[in-house]
């Protein structure tokens, strides 16, 4: 399975995603050992590592804030890629990662720390 992280909404914190799993239609269940089943999660958030690392060796996960070229950007999955998005100006530019962006990105954080 591929690896992933979770983002608890509520307390807004990102939790040990070994408590987690994913099901095969992609819903978030967390192992409930005093009760001896799982849980459905519905506050939690499921960022997918994108398989890349940045130029310091820090895997790189949906939601993260790296930098580019000067720029900030957030990694996202649409379209069946992963892409950075970046606000400038009013709208969003729109960048697939590339395949040499491990020497390039800097994970900077992620877009929850204004959250915490």
């Amino acid at each position: 399975m591929k690896e992933f992280r979770v983002w608890d909404d509520l307390n807004k914190a990102y939790q040990d995603p070994e408590d987690y799993y994913l099901d095969s239609d992609g819903d978030l269940y967390i192992w409930r050992h005093q009760r001896g089943y799982p849980t459905q999660v519905y506050s939690c958030k499921v960022e997918f590592w994108t398989g890349l690392t940045d130029s310091e060796g820090v895997k790189i996960f949906e939601g993260d804030k790296v930098k580019y070229d000067g720029s900030v950007f957030v990694i996202h999955f649409e379209n069946a890629e992963y892409i950075m998005k970046s606000k400038i100006r009013g709208y969003y530019a729109l960048s697939p990662i590339a395949p040499n962006s491990e020497e390039v990105l800097t994970v900077i954080g992620t877009i929850h720390e204004d959250e915490k």
